[in-house]
């Protein structure tokens, strides 16, 4: 549980008059914290404790920033070097914020402006940048897509057949997929509600907005589609007739 008295008292220690508002996701187990200044939203970045609660910061790229990830940083490389070390390989290029995903060898690289840089370098040897992709959050314990299984109330689904069991217990031969309920892996790429939400967090990315809006946008254009589907079928079969 939250002790949200120790966690305000933490920031008025680091952060006097600094804090303008908190607010929490608790499906994601997440802190919004809105603060005065960048330099407050800096202080912020490097926190890892929050009273007695360990906690992993990042910053929101705002309006009018770009992000992309680049692959194999060597894992050697400790995280507070990623940002000495990685720099844009051409002439305007600003990087606002650097930060390895997990304990991966991807690092995701936040730009001022539009539009990502093809490379940067990471000492003296360039990296591609790709679009980045925000994975769908689903629990490991519930299989459900939106939250995580640290704020989960829900009991243990197998990710094969569905049933009150881990995957690693279970017998069935068939698959079926507790989100879709089509014979699937509930945590499989192909999965259409995995696929769906991969659309809705791209869309998010494009344009900035709500989850809300970014779902509403990718079912406008799913309905768009099948409609033009739907016509250019019609238009063959009388042409046959």
């Amino acid at each position: 549980m939250l002790n949200r008295q120790a966690v305000s008292v933490s920031l008025e220690a680091n952060l006097p008059g600094k804090i303008k508002e908190v607010r929490i996701n608790h499906r994601k187990n997440i802190l919004a914290i809105d603060v005065e200044h960048r330099d407050a939203a800096e202080t912020l970045h490097q926190l890892t404790m929050l009273g007695q609660m360990k906690v992993r910061a990042y910053l929101s790229p705002g309006q009018g920033a770009s992000v992309g990830v680049i692959y194999d940083v060597d894992l050697a490389i400790p995280d507070a070097n990623l940002p000495i070390l990685i720099k844009p390989a051409t002439g305007g290029a600003i990087i606002k914020q650097v930060s390895r995903l997990g304990k991966s060898r991807c690092v995701k690289l936040v730009f001022q402006g539009d539009c990502d840089p093809v490379h940067v370098k990471v000492g003296h040897f360039r990296h591609a940048v790709r679009p980045f992709e925000p994975r769908p959050l689903q629990c490991r314990k519930c299989l459900r897509i939106g939250h995580v299984s640290s704020v989960c109330g829900r009991g243990t689904v197998c990710s094969k057949c569905a049933g009150p069991h881990d995957a690693e217990d279970c017998n069935e031969g068939v698959l079926k997929c507790a989100n879709c309920q089509g014979a699937n892996d509930a945590s499989s790429k192909t999965c259409p509600r995995l696929v769906q939400e991969r659309k809705v967090l791209q869309q998010m990315v494009k344009n900035p907005s709500s989850h809300k809006d970014a779902s509403a946008k990718v079912r406008r254009h799913r309905r768009s589609r099948r409609r033009r589907s739907s016509n250019a079928v019609g238009v063959k079969d009388g042409q046959d007739h």
